[in-house]
Order: C-alpha cells, then structure tokens, then sequence
C-alpha cells in the first residue's frame, strides 16, 4: 500500500468519525432543544391523563434521543481509535518494506 492510500484512508475513517459526531450533536441539540421546548409548551397549555401519557412517551423518546447520541459519539471515538492504530501498523509496515528494497 502506498503512503497517499495510507494517508487517505485514514483522513476518510476521520472524516467518517466526524460526521458521526456532527449527526450526535444535531441529536442532542433536538433532544435538549427543540424536543424540550416542545414538551414544555405541552405541559403548560394540556392537561389530563392523555397529556401525562403523551409527555411520558414524549420523555421516553428523548432519552432514547440521547442514548442513540451518545452511541454515536462512542462510535467516532472507536473509529477515530481503531484508524489510528491501522494507520501507525500500515505506516510501519510501509518503512520496513521501503527500507527492505534499499
């Protein structure tokens, strides 16, 4: 594998990383944000058992919002981690073979 491949790779797997936590962070902002505005307003102008069931479920989705999030997150690290370590093997492996055929 040539050193432009190694490189690419590893600057795609980071971009890769990145997008998944640019798609956390959009979660998070609508879970935190407009989700919580939302549930707010319901609260304050609905009353009754059905508004208490809609807010639970309402909370329930949120929380699983922010699960999938912070997944997402843990995904990027995992990524980010796993191209660093193929990126230093293939990297290594690439001064070995270029200073074999010296």
């Amino acid at each position: 594998m040539s050193r432009y491949t190694i490189e690419m790779n590893f600057a795609k797997a980071k971009g890769q990383a990145k997008e998944l936590d640019n798609a956390a962070a959009r979660l998070e902002r609508i879970a935190s944000g407009s989700m919580e505005d939302a549930m707010s307003t319901i609260s304050g102008n609905w009353k009754g058992e059905n508004a208490g069931n809609y807010l639970r479920k309402a909370e329930k989705v949120q929380k699983d919002i922010l699960n999938v999030s912070r997944e997402l997150k843990n995904t990027a690290t995992a990524i980010r981690n796993i191209a660093q370590v193929t990126y230093n093997a293939e990297m290594a492996a690439l001064e070995l073979a270029l200073k074999r055929n010296v």
